[in-house]
């Protein structure tokens, strides 16, 4: 009986350390090919990268008019063959969709941006700032938020907002907040600008507190990673790398090119890819 005991525990190790190693073996088999897992930079938009094609003129380190497009994100492939024909059936590969726009104008102490969601139930979400910055120094001073569903008036929203002596003041129709800041306050589309210049690429983890819209995430870090190469349309493409990382914000990519065009920006879910730049 112990003979018998003995002999299944010893065929039981032979087969999990069999499983083991299988299993190991198809990890690094997809690893190796996997281009969804590496670099991160490029993890949300592997389906789309194909596609794009970088804007080679114009610039960002002074006024400029730039339009992006929005790029979601809907998991990967699994080597199954697709009914869409411009989808990959590679495994691992990110499905993406085009599903809205940004229209960015900026000039040297203030913004305006017009972003647009597209649902699929075509109710589909503008969101329009105004925006003012400290002279020359990219920080908040005051802005105004109009958001609302297309064709829906009801949905019509405004807000207001200041920052002063580290005070962020929001107020709407009915409500007024107030938050206190630990860090200095820079609008989401203002960091185009200080990425632009080329200042974040040597220089220790940039801290900031980040307005997006009307909401502040705080204790928000952007640091240089490096060079990575991205396959674009007809090849590929060495661009800079910035990751951000904080509080309430999934990890973003900034994928600058040598110029200082911040041709991509990247999420978990929503990516932004640029299509135009014209320069004021």
């Amino acid at each position: 009986m112990k003979k018998n005991y003995t002999k299944a525990v010893f065929t039981g190790l032979l087969l999990l350390a069999f499983i083991t190693n299988m299993n190991a073996q198809e990890y690094k088999r997809n690893a190796k090919d996997n281009r969804y897992t590496s670099p991160a930079a490029i993890e949300p938009i592997t389906g789309y990268l194909p596609s794009f094609s970088p804007v080679m003129e114009g610039g960002m380190k002074d006024s400029f008019y730039a339009r992006y497009e929005l790029v979601r994100h809907y998991g990967q492939t699994f080597g199954a063959k697709s009914k869409n024909k411009k989808q990959s059936n590679e495994k691992g590969v990110s499905i993406n969709e085009i599903s809205g726009s940004l229209k960015l104008q900026v000039f040297e102490d203030k913004f305006s941006a017009t972003e647009m969601r597209n649902a699929k139930d075509e109710l589909h979400g503008i969101v329009k700032l105004k925006l003012n910055n400290k002279a020359e120094s990219l920080l908040v001073e005051n802005w105004e938020m109009e958001s609302f569903v297309k064709g829906v008036p009801e949905t019509r929203f405004i807000e207001n907002g200041s920052w002063e002596n580290d005070l962020l003041i929001v107020k709407s129709k009915n409500t007024k907040k107030k938050q206190h800041t630990e860090n200095r306050l820079i609008a989401n589309w203002s960091l185009l600008s200080i990425l632009s210049s080329g200042k974040l690429r040597t220089s220790d983890a940039f801290v900031f507190d980040m307005l997006e819209n009307s909401i502040c995430f705080p204790n928000q870090r952007i640091m240089y990673e490096g060079v990575i190469e991205v396959p674009i349309s007809g090849g590929t493409m060495k661009l800079d790398s910035y990751a951000q990382i904080g509080w309430g914000r999934v990890p973003t990519h900034y994928l600058v090119d040598s110029d200082g065009r911040v041709q991509l920006i990247t999420g978990e879910t929503v990516s932004w890819a640029l299509k135009e730049l014209i320069n004021s």
